[in-house]
This record gives structure tokens, C-alpha cells and sequence, in this order.
């Protein structure tokens, strides 16, 4: 086998992997919750990980609103919504009948970013 081809694929497999909890990782300011969200995610439902994964490519942000962590349309959200009667559209499809456990999802990973903070 040609080591090139075999770099490539060692290459691909790591970015597959780095790319999983957060594939948009330059966006900083919230790369760290994104992280322990998708984690958390892929954890209790793969469809909701899939969904919040395709969420952040886009370029969705989380933020904290009066201590507690929200998922917020990122900047770019015009790219790929016509409008934002579309987004809100589509969050009511796709995210709407996980709204509970995007709740937990979130919240968990706000208190395991809290508890990373003490070390």
C-alpha cells in the first residue's frame, strides 16, 4: 500500500475524530461547551446528536442567558436560512421534540464546565 494513501487515512480517521464534539472548533468562545454537549448527546440519543452536530456546522452558538446555557442562531444563520421565519420553522421540526432533553443535555454540560473550572 502506497504510505501517502495511508497518511491521508491516518489524516481523514483523526479529523473524523477531533471533527465529532465540535466541527466547528474555530469558533472559540463556545468551543469548550460544544464539546461536552455533542458529547453528551451522542451519549443518550444519536439522532439529537446528529441533528445539534448539524446545528454547529452551520454555525449555531451557545451562550449563557441568566445562568443557563441556550442555543443560539451563530451569525452566519443567513447562509443557509432564507429568512428567519425558515429557522424558526425548521428549529420547531428538529428540535422542538427534543426540547426536553436538549434542556438536560444543556444543562449537564454547564455544571460539568462549572466543575472543570475548579481544577
Amino acid at each position: 500500500m502506497d504510505l501517502d494513501v495511508i497518511n491521508i487515512e491516518t489524516f481523514i480517521q483523526g479529523q473524523q475524530f477531533y471533527n465529532k464534539y465540535d466541527p466547528r472548533s474555530d469558533l472559540k468562545e463556545d468551543h469548550n461547551y460544544w464539546k461536552l454537549v455533542l458529547r453528551e448527546a451522542g451519549k443518550l440519543d444519536h439522532k439529537l446528536y446528529c441533528i445539534l452536530h448539524g446545528y454547529r456546522c452551520f454555525g449555531n452558538r451557545l451562550t449563557i442567558d441568566d445562568g443557563i446555557l441556550k442555543l443560539k442562531k451563530g451569525e452566519e444563520w443567513e447562509r443557509y436560512w432564507v429568512n428567519n421565519e425558515d429557522y424558526k420553522k425548521e428549529n420547531y421540526k428538529f428540535l422542538l421534540p427534543y426540547r426536553n432533553l436538549i434542556k438536560e443535555i444543556l444543562k449537564r454540560a454547564l455544571q460539568q464546565d462549572e466543575q472543570l473550572a475548579l481544577f
